[in-house]
């Protein structure tokens, strides 16, 4: 009826009690609360173990096919670096180096970690313009004999170690793999559910910590993690990577940078109980949610059914108690979804102070979040109005 649009009944019962609706809107913000830091923590479980790929400048990368993931130890010749720089379109290699077994870190009069320590050539241009000036800035103390730099990320709880800023005030002498190390500058990568901080040093200096790691001889540089392939510009990817197929073989595995963040994503999304625990967790809230819905709306129609009755009476069909009851839920749903995503951001923001880890709140996941948070509470208005419906109108009075 055209008559129904001049009254504002949806927003006029749920405002009618201010008390009721802070309590109404506290309960559907808990629930985006809830929603947002399950999807931040999946987020953060799949996203966090990438940010190194991602600070990489490469088209392609190579690894041990025995390598499952980023996290495993299986390495490759570095003699498949130097063939894989013949081949037609490539504009150069390098090499890059992981440690986390033979690395220990330990502060003065404190017990020794396991710490991720990477090794690269500060004077090559391997990662992305937003990285690599953090690197070229500390060219020289990375180039220093048992210099390195770690990352701001690096979790004080574990190492005992704070540090912040763009460098720290004093060099640090620490010890690493049971030899002294200057902590000469700092970095920004990230910490993940694997690695609770990272070191960055040179070639050389790698070399010096960890002289035993390879298995292809004397050379401790010998035995290469990664693989970074830089295509000369122009050039089609899918051609430079079946070249160095063809050229490498079996030996090692090539991939695009793209593709290889992809499959590191799969790892971890189907191949470990923690997904599906947060996937869990964020169907709770959306069923918490739900339930917290349908009690306030449930409420609101059993305080109001004597005004429903007489609308019932006066000939207001079902089509006109399903849209004010819907409208009631579609606002509560916006109500509550503004400070669930305000505070969520700020837990955000607090979570990746406290354990360094990657927890964006990208649009993406905002707008899936409101999608839930609008169908969470529209399903709890369709279940509360049902009692309505059933209902005779002289039985309602």
């Amino acid at each position: 009826m055209s008559r129904s649009g001049r009254i504002p009944l949806a927003w006029q019962n749920l405002t009618h009690s201010v008390w009721r609706l802070l309590i109404a809107v506290s309960g559907v913000t808990f629930a985006v609360v809830l929603m947002f830091m399950e999807k931040g923590y999946q987020d953060a479980l799949l996203y966090s173990p990438i940010e190194l790929l991602r600070k990489l400048d490469a088209d392609i990368i190579l690894f041990s096919p025995a390598r499952q993931s980023l996290a495993g130890t299986s390495r490759f010749s570095r003699t498949e670096i130097e063939l894989a720089r013949n081949v037609p379109g490539v504009e150069a290699v390098h090499a890059m180096y992981i440690e986390k077994v033979l690395a220990n870190l330990r502060k003065p009069n404190s017990t020794s970690r396991p710490i991720r320590v990477l090794g690269s050539d500060p004077r090559s241009q391997l990662f992305t313009p937003d990285f690599q000036p953090t690197i070229d800035a500390h060219r020289e103390q990375l180039l220093a004999p048992r210099s390195a730099l770690i990352d701001t990320t690096t979790k004080k709880s574990i190492y005992g170690i704070a540090v912040s800023g763009a460098s720290p005030a004093q060099p640090m002498e620490v010890e690493l793999a049971n030899q002294r190390l200057l902590l000469a500058g700092t970095f920004r990568l990230g910490a993940d559910f694997v690695n609770d901080g990272n070191i960055l040093m040179s070639l050389e200096n790698f070399a010096l910590f960890f002289p035993h790691r390879s298995g292809y001889g004397a050379d401790p540089l010998s035995a290469v993690d990664l693989g970074l392939v830089k295509c000369r510009p122009g050039e089609d990817l899918a051609t430079v990577r079946a070249g160095l197929d063809e050229l490498l073989g079996d030996g090692v595995k090539v991939v695009s940078r793209e593709q290889y963040i992809k499959d590191e994503i799969s790892v971890w999304r189907d191949n470990t109980p923690i997904g599906a625990i947060f996937k869990v967790g964020m169907i709770m809230g959306f069923v918490v949610g739900i339930l917290i819905c349908y009690q306030v709306l449930f409420n609101d129609i059993a305080d109001h059914m004597a005004e429903f009755a007489t609308l019932k009476a006066m000939g207001y069909g079902k089509a006109f108690f399903v849209g004010v009851v819907v409208r009631e839920a579609f606002y509560l749903s916006l109500l509550g979804f503004v400070p669930g995503t305000l505070i969520s951001w700020l837990l955000f923001l607090l979570t990746r102070w406290l354990t360094g880890l990657t927890m964006e709140m990208s649009l993406a996941g905002i707008g899936m979040t409101l999608l839930l948070t609008v169908a969470m509470c529209v399903l709890s208005g369709l279940l509360a109005v049902r009692k309505l419906m059933t209902a005779d109108p002289a039985s309602l009075f």
